[in-house]
């Protein structure tokens, strides 16, 4: 259930069918931070469940763990099921934090450039929130950027050298360029080597060259 590659996912899938062969492996990786966790509203990539056609009954189990973690609040399209064998729900979660990582990155951007302007953040998020340039990130990390959220984490700034260091591992494998994703990775990296691994990712307006110094302190923009 955690960011992996898919190679190695599908390669546990091989290994696991050779030696257990009356086993089948379920990759289901999950996205929503521990916010979601704690609520019973993750979202939950699953594939490999075409592994048991005519063993259905076998994954009856799995999928009522599954379901108790995604569909707590009712809502069961978190439970997602991906076509394909295991390593397919690993791929879609890479490219999930693909495209979240270097969001979380130009959300910072956007609210430290906006302050730069003299403009109410509080309203110039909303007014951002409002239009086509909606988005989850910026609703969600946007809003503990402002409130200067270090801790708890809802996610941790350490977990992003990894999970982009997977998407630009993968995407060098396949000759697919992401310079974004790239650009991203290098800016967690130095956010986690500044000692803030353990801070929620919010913090990483702090890393911004641009960012002023109240902004660095993480003080609460609320009353902007």
């Amino acid at each position: 259930m955690i960011t992996a590659s898919p190679s190695s996912v599908a390669g546990l899938a091989t290994t696991l069918a050779r030696v257990r062969p009356d086993a089948r492996l379920l990759d289901a990786p999950v996205s929503g931070g521990s916010t979601r966790a704690a609520d019973g509203d993750l979202t939950i990539l699953c594939a490999g469940i075409d592994a048991y056609e005519g063993t259905e009954a076998h994954a009856g189990p799995a999928l009522t763990v599954l379901s108790a973690l995604s569909a707590a609040k009712g809502n069961t399209d978190n439970l997602v099921f991906v076509p394909g064998e295991a390593g397919k729900g690993a791929a879609l979660k890479v490219l999930n934090q693909h495209l979240a990582g270097p969001c979380i990155t130009a959300s910072a951007e956007y609210l430290a450039l906006a302050r730069r302007l003299g403009l109410p953040l509080l309203l110039t998020r909303d007014l951002l929130l409002s239009g086509p340039a909606w988005s989850f990130i910026m609703h969600h990390r946007g809003a503990n950027m402002l409130n200067g959220l270090l801790q708890p984490p809802t996610a941790m700034i350490s977990i992003w050298p990894k999970d982009l260091g997977i998407v630009v591992d993968e995407a060098r494998k396949r000759g697919c360029a992401a310079p974004m994703a790239s650009h991203a990775h290098q800016q967690f990296i130095l956010g986690k080597a500044n000692g803030w691994g353990a801070d929620d990712d919010a913090r990483w307006v702090c890393v911004l060259r641009n960012a002023d110094s109240q902004y660095c302190e993480a003080v609460a923009f609320t009353g902007d």
